[in-house]
């Protein structure tokens, strides 16, 4: 008689590995969700923080830091330097070591070049990975140093005094002027219905490619950026600019967020003129985009952004909410007092 022997044919094993594959398939994009909504509720815990180091500063100081613009004195003469809030939020966040290094009293914005770069007082500092100051779900991170923004309101001039319209002072966000201490009450639409920061996606580093939804192109692809400056509603007609690209590949910035130690549309600013993740791609002028722009709320996360509201909270809000609610919680003192959940 014939001994019978007990195997797994291939036909069976083939089945079997397309079940295993089938089980993965249906489970994978379950497992990579989780995993965005950890490091979504991760990138919401650090703007937290950030809250608790202005409320700490405020504490100590009885106003938060301004958005840049601050006057050193240099043979006699005044001039401007830009320090972004987060240099004056460190010590507010367990890095009192990196704000004690940093030279406060130089001139800091990243359109200065010193040769060699070494030779830049704030260059160790500028180039300090914090990670409170980092999204995790963004994979940009990894060029850049900054993925949270203050909030200028509806701005795109800010410094620019003389295109300011008659309705200016409604317009203006918590970190605005950026050459003035901000405080707490002068946030008169409220804390909890005032945005304090945001996320900006960080820029990809890479110049031989435009990417719309990091990068910020030059707007003088499309206009006249002396037009802007002459136009009676400045802010409306830089948000229309910036829509009216058409070529694939324009002059353009991918190092949004390279660093946190500037005060600039490019690293550390943005405002509310294009919905979060807005489909119009964020356009500028000047380098360090120090001069101007429209620098949109953009995140990887799915469908919104982590926004860190003035009474400390955070929210997200959704990328259609409605430009209208957008641009209220926006502004400081433009008279909108209802609730916005």
């Amino acid at each position: 008689m014939r001994r019978l022997r007990s195997g797994t044919t291939i036909v069976e094993l083939l089945v079997a590995l397309g079940v295993v594959s089938l089980l993965l398939s249906g489970t994978m994009p379950a497992i990579q969700s989780l995993r965005e909504r950890s490091r979504r509720m991760e990138c919401e815990n650090r703007l937290r923080q950030i809250g608790v180091a202005i409320h700490g500063y405020e504490s100590a100081h009885r106003h938060f830091p301004m958005a840049g613009e601050m006057p050193y004195e240099e043979n006699g003469q005044l001039f401007p330097r830009s320090h972004a809030p987060h240099l004056y939020l460190a010590p507010f966040l367990g890095a009192t070591a990196v704000f004690d290094s940093a030279n406060r009293t130089c001139a800091a914005d990243r359109g200065l070049w010193y040769d060699p770069p070494m030779s830049d007082p704030n260059y160790a500092v500028r180039n300090t990975r914090l990670s409170l100051f980092l999204c995790p779900s963004d994979p940009n991170s990894e060029h850049g140093r900054n993925s949270y923004r203050a909030n200028l309101g509806l701005i795109s001039f800010p410094r620019g005094n003389s295109v300011r319209q008659p309705s200016y002072k409604a317009h203006i966000g918590p970190f605005m002027p950026v050459s003035q201490w901000p405080t707490f009450q002068a946030v008169t639409d409220g804390l909890s219905n005032t945005v304090a920061f945001s996320e900006r996606s960080i820029g990809d580093g890479d110049l031989r490619q435009y990417t719309s939804d990091t990068d910020i192109f030059y707007v003088g692809e499309v206009i006249d950026p002396n037009l802007l400056v002459q136009s009676s509603t400045v802010d409306d007609s830089y948000t229309s600019a910036c829509s009216q690209l058409r070529i694939p590949d324009p002059q353009h910035d991918s190092s949004a967020g390279e660093f946190w130690l500037y005060g600039g549309l490019t690293d550390t600013w943005y405002n509310h003129l294009l919905s979060p993740n807005s489909s119009i791609p964020d356009c500028g002028t000047s380098a360090g985009m120090f001069g101007s722009g429209v620098v949109a709320a953009r995140s990887r996360h799915n469908a919104g952004v982590n926004v860190l509201v003035m009474d400390g909270s955070c929210r997200f809000v959704n990328e259609t909410v409605s430009k209208n609610v957008w641009q209220q919680i926006g502004t400081r003192s433009g008279g909108e007092t209802e609730s916005w959940q």
